[in-house]
């Protein structure tokens, strides 16, 4: 089971090639939230979220507040363009009553387009440039059921606490 939240698509399209090479089913977290569904259970579950502000989006941090998971393997995945920033810390604090067992981060287009221009398949490339391999390696090591601490790259959660987050 895949859960995710995808304002632009670049979530629900690391989820589709994901439940694509697993053979998973693929949920909307704003679905999940209008269906006040927030009880899962699967061999397998993975949240998928973009990385706002060097964190999460309060949807996807409400959410996981909320959400109970009963599964052998939970995974986060983090969509950034510059930095999965904290991320992956702030999600393992969000959830409780289950560890996230591994963390990954997944480099796409920076949709923050006061900064970052993407009028252009050669500018966007610049930010896909590793995009596919990442999403296949991802697969591989979620196929092996493979663990981890945290996400890499990543800030350390006090900066991203102290400056990035008070702003939302």
């Amino acid at each position: 089971m895949i859960l995710f939240f995808s304002a632009t698509g670049n979530c629900k399209y690391v989820a589709a090639r994901l439940a694509q090479a697993a053979d998973q089913e693929m949920l909307s977290i704003v679905d999940c939230i209008r269906e006040n569904r927030y009880a899962f259970q699967d061999q397998t579950i993975g949240v998928i979220s973009p990385t706002y502000d060097w964190g999460l989006p309060s949807i996807v941090k409400k959410f996981l507040e909320k959400a109970s998971f009963q599964t052998g393997y939970l995974y986060f995945i983090a969509t950034y363009g510059t930095t999965p920033g904290a991320a992956g810390y702030m999600a393992s604090k969000a959830i409780r009553g289950c560890k996230i067992n591994a963390y990954y981060a997944v480099r796409m287009p920076d949709t923050w387009t006061p900064i970052f221009d993407l009028s252009t398949p050669e500018k966007i490339e610049k930010y896909t440039q590793t995009t596919e391999s990442a999403i296949d390696s991802v697969i591989r090591c979620i196929k092996a059921r493979h663990t981890n601490r945290h996400m890499s790259p990543r800030t350390p959660a006090w900066i991203t606490q102290l400056i990035a987050q008070p702003l939302l």
